[in-house]
This record gives C-alpha cells, structure tokens and sequence, in this order.
C-alpha cells in the first residue's frame, strides 16, 4: 500500500496551481527526497467515464471570515469513481479543487507577509487499497474502520517515520463504521485522517486533513469541510463530527520521535 500519510508532497502540489480549479495536479517529487512520499496511484482501472468534476467558483477577497466559504447552498461538487466506489465533496468557495486519485480540495490564503497566495487546509479522500493489511484479524463486530487504521498507525511504511501519531479512536457516523488519528508531522504540520468502512464490502475510504503547525481552527472547521460528503449515494451530515469527535489533541513530535501511537495529548484544538 502507498504511504497514507503524503501531504508533504500536497503542500508542493497545490502551492504550484494555477487558477484552474479542476485541472489534474502533476505529481513532483518531495521537497524531502529522505520522505519518498508520492501521490497514492492505483493500478485498477476506472470505469470509461469515471469523472463528475464541476470546477469551482474562484473568490479571490481574503477578508472573509474562517468558515464563510461553506455556508453555500449552491456549491459546486467534485466528484470521482475510484475501485468502483462514488465519492462526491462540496467545493468551498475560493477553494481549488481537482481530481488524482481520489477528491483533493486546497484552501489558499493570504500571508501577513506577502499578498502571495499559500496553502492552507489541505483535504484529500480517497479510497486506498487494502492488499498490505490483514483483514482476517478484524473480529466479527469489531469496528473495520478502527481495525484498519489500528494496523496502519503500527506500520511506519503506511504513515512514515519520524512522525507523532495518537491511537486510532472508533465511533459510528450515518450508519457506517468509523475511526480517526491524528499525526504530527516533520514540519509540524496537523494532520486528521477519518476512515469510513463500506456495509457489505471490505473497502474503506480515507479522508486526510492537513493544516500547518500555526493553524488551530481545524476542529472548528472540519464538520463544515466534511458536510455533504457522500459516499455511493450516502449523504454525511457533518454537524454530527462535533458530537462525535472530541477536540483534537494533536501529539507532540519530538526530534527522534518514535511512529508508533501515542495516548499523549498535545496542543488541544
């Protein structure tokens, strides 16, 4: 299985865009080639016309408040087919939007510094191949999004090394079995990666949250930038993640930080 954890690459990506919102991003190599981290690739093949992408609406006013760019009715979507599974996500105004390999979504904001545009949140959902993980370990009953992601937090070829990462933590979302972690990068940068398993099929589909180390608005945003998420036709309120998640207490990375996961809180979101 690919590397799960690869917004280091994303910052690279989406920092290069131009003002199409819907074009295909390139894949680059890493700013660190010691990360090896590329976008996930699959090698199945899409259905002939496996792409819904609507480009989004570009507002370049940098004076708006955090989460004024949900609170739109009428959002364009983007939307994919990837191992036959639908995937569709709202496009928050202002927001550039593309589709490899799953839905990427990239916020641009602007620096204090400099008017030049820079990355924000960064979101991508995709649904990862299974074949490196054992799933005959998951128990009848057990939580199958926790069950996978407990295996992945414990192998540092799926997230990486030299990472801080909290223990996988279930709960169920629109009848679907779901977890979370949350890892502290090389940078410092926050990442929140949601899985969701599918009823009747052992497929789970991943939705990495990536904002820099300075940003501490991620939990107060994230049932906006997950509202409306469908999955096969399943519409997910994201209201709902306030009641279900609690405030993100991110670990902290030490410079020789171990992979594996931690219960030790960091900052709290």
């Amino acid at each position: 299985m690919r590397n799960w954890f690869f917004l280091m690459v994303l910052v690279v990506l989406l920092a290069a865009c131009q003002a199409a919102p819907a074009t295909p991003i390139p894949t680059v190599a890493p700013l660190d080639q010691t990360l090896n981290q590329t976008l996930p690739r699959t090698n199945a093949a899409l259905p002939a016309s496996p792409l819904e992408v609507e480009p989004a609406a570009m507002d370049s006013s940098s004076d708006e408040s955090v989460n004024t760019a949900f609170n739109d009715a009428d959002a364009e979507r983007l939307a994919t087919v990837m191992h036959g599974v639908r995937l569709s996500l709202a496009i928050p105004r202002g927001w550039q939007a593309a589709v490899n390999d799953g839905l990427i979504l990239a916020e641009h904001t602007v620096s204090v510094e400099t008017p030049t545009p820079v990355v924000g949140m960064l979101v991508y959902v995709f649904v990862p191949p299974l074949n490196e993980l054992d799933l005959s370990r998951v128990a009848d009953g057990q939580n199958r999004a926790w069950a996978v992601l407990n295996q992945v937090v414990s192998n540092p070829n799926q997230v990486g090394r030299d990472v801080a990462i909290s223990a996988p933590i279930s709960f169920e979302w629109a009848g679907h079995d779901a977890a979370y972690y949350l890892l502290t990068g090389q940078d410092q940068t926050k990442t929140f990666v949601l899985a969701l398993a599918l009823p009747d099929s052992e497929q789970v589909v991943v939705c990495n949250i990536s904002v820099p180390a300075n940003d501490h608005s991620l939990y107060t945003r994230l049932p906006h930038v997950l509202d409306g998420l469908m999955i096969d036709g399943t519409r997910f309120d994201g209201a709902l993640l306030r009641e279900m998640v609690a405030p993100l207490a991110f670990p902290t990375r030490q410079p020789a930080a171990a992979h594996f996961p931690t219960d030790t809180p960091s900052v709290l979101e």
